[in-house]
């Protein structure tokens, strides 16, 4: 049996002390109470009933500290103690909360590019365009398993594979984003938005073929620290492999979105070190 996407519908507790809770968010759940705000039941909302605490630190998202979009199930952060919230938030700038995916995606419309980007389509550090275009265009088993191949070998030489760029939002109400390439020039005028200046990474930590999703789906796990809005979906639709289950970036359909925050690691608060949850 498939259990690596399976998914309760209620939240649950991994961990938590006199600062810090970590929840895993059910998909279809909204993360904070202003994305819920048409209606429907959010995760911050949960957690203020059983933490008062963390409801009562400042702003309508409490101790928030990070958001999972709506359709993404896993881990979330949050602060109990002002303390807490402003050393998570000084990390989080600081880049040092890492956070891991567990994700699926395929081939959906071989070297179609993701509008707005420039360039139209990405492609992984350390893996020629040549040999990347080839994986994506084979047969679907074939090419999982030359997609797979191609990012363990790139792996395989140190760290892993990047997705790296800019982004911009684009489209109605803004609500997605397109990838401007390291050295491009980002839209001019009303209609840059986003974050010009910064660069944001998603590194590919393994990949396999998985079958079990479909001939041609691949299977990678991947890192973050701080991210940008719908980040692992737009960098891999930019890579001509959108996600199982993600038709606002090209996937296939699908019964879910198949992305789930699987590992969370940062510094201790208070002793030293690093923290790690896993679900």
């Amino acid at each position: 049996m498939d259990t690596a996407f399976a998914d309760g519908s209620e939240p649950r507790i991994i961990y938590s002390d006199d600062e810090l809770l970590v929840v895993y968010k059910p998909r279809r759940l909204h993360t904070a109470p202003l994305a819920a705000a048409a209606g429907g039941p959010d995760l911050a909302s949960w957690v203020f009933e059983r933490f008062p605490g963390a409801a009562a630190l400042a702003g309508p998202e409490g101790g928030l500290v990070h958001r999972l979009d709506f359709e993404t199930s896993g881990l979330v952060l949050f602060a109990l103690t002002p303390e807490a919230l402003g050393a998570l938030r000084a990390e989080q700038e600081a880049d040092s909360i890492r956070k891991e995916y567990l994700l699926r995606a395929s081939p959906a419309s071989p070297l179609a590019g993701l509008p707005g980007s420039r360039p139209d389509r990405g492609r992984p550090t350390g893996i020629g365009a040549s040999a990347w275009d080839e994986a994506l265009l084979a047969s679907p088993p074939d090419g999982a398993a030359a997609i797979a191949r191609l990012i363990e070998a790139a792996a395989a030489q140190g760290s892993g594979p990047e997705i790296r760029c800019r982004f911009r939002t684009y489209g109605p109400a803004s609500a997605r984003v397109a990838c401007i390439g390291e050295g491009e020039d980002g839209p001019r005028g009303r209609h840059r938005r986003g974050s010009p200046e910064r660069l944001y990474r998603t590194e590919i930590l393994s990949a396999r073929a998985c079958p079990e999703a479909g001939a041609g789906a691949v299977e990678c796990r991947v890192s973050i620290t701080r991210g940008f809005r719908h980040q692992i979906r737009a960098h891999f639709a930019w890579l001509g492999l959108p996600l199982l289950g993600d038709a606002a970036y090209g996937g296939f359909p699908g019964d879910r979105l198949y992305l789930r925050a699987c590992a969370i690691e940062l510094d201790s608060i208070r002793a030293g070190g690093r923290l790690r949850f896993e679900a």
